[in-house]
């Protein structure tokens, strides 16, 4: 389940990704949030977008890593490079989500009635 269409991604207004790789990037963020949200995030009512916003800014999250080749910086001269540790890409997707989700309650690990 996809939970942003790519009509709510441009009324979202975060960076522009195409139709064509919105969808695969979409997917792919809507896998991680009913990972993080133990598959709750199906049956959440979303009134006020949070789950959709998650979505477009986990695939633009998604999109900027692949774009990147986990690069974070690069030098020329004697030519060196330096890549981001994936702790470190899995940090940014897990604040990305928190962001979003933090006050809906589908990030809690437990069991809901404890």
């Amino acid at each position: 389940m996809i939970y942003a269409d790519y009509y709510y991604s441009n009324n979202y207004h975060g960076t522009k990704l195409t139709a064509d790789n919105y969808s695969y990037y979409a997917a792919k963020a809507s896998r991680y949030i009913d990972l993080l949200t133990f598959g709750r995030a199906t049956t959440y009512d979303d009134a006020t977008g949070a789950i959709k916003s998650a979505c477009c800014a986990l695939a633009e999250t998604f999109a900027a890593h692949d774009n990147s080749y986990g690069k974070t910086s690069e030098r020329v001269g004697d030519l060196s490079v330096t890549y981001a540790a994936l702790n470190d890409r899995a940090r940014e997707l897990k604040s990305v989500i928190v962001a979003y989700l933090a006050h809906t309650g589908l990030l809690f690990a437990g069991d809901e009635h404890d």
